[in-house]
């Protein structure tokens, strides 16, 4: 599985954390982010070593303003490398029953394909 998708599906499950579950469900969201996490956690380590070695600005919206055009095409390039990485992952996928008052984006659902099923009823 590529890196990329395993990223885009933790900051899914970041959202979906935050909504009130039964607490199978939460406990089986929990067991999936902690299989994903050390992905996570290798993505944020490598990002950080490009940003220390380029050392961009901080802006005030979470952006960074890289000094040349050329840093931010570095940066760019090192983000689609680690996106393509194959990574082997050993999780269970998650099934959970949609509740009224739940709220995800489409983009959300789209990036848990593969790890959370979402039912009806």
């Amino acid at each position: 599985m590529k890196q990329g998708k395993i990223i885009k599906a933790c900051k899914a499950l970041n959202n979906l954390a935050v909504q009130p579950l039964p607490i199978k469900d939460a406990y089986a969201l929990h067991k999936l982010r902690a299989a994903l996490r050390p992905t996570w956690d290798f993505q944020l380590e490598e990002e950080e070593k490009e940003i220390n070695r380029l050392q961009p600005q901080h802006q005030q919206d979470g952006d960074l303003l890289f000094k040349t055009p050329e840093d931010a095409g570095t940066f760019r390039e090192k983000l689609k490398e680690l996106e393509g990485n194959e990574v082997s992952v050993e999780y269970k996928p998650v099934t959970l029953r949609m509740a009224e008052g739940m709220a995800l984006s489409a983009d959300d659902i789209e990036a848990l394909e593969g790890f959370v099923t979402f039912t009806e009823g």
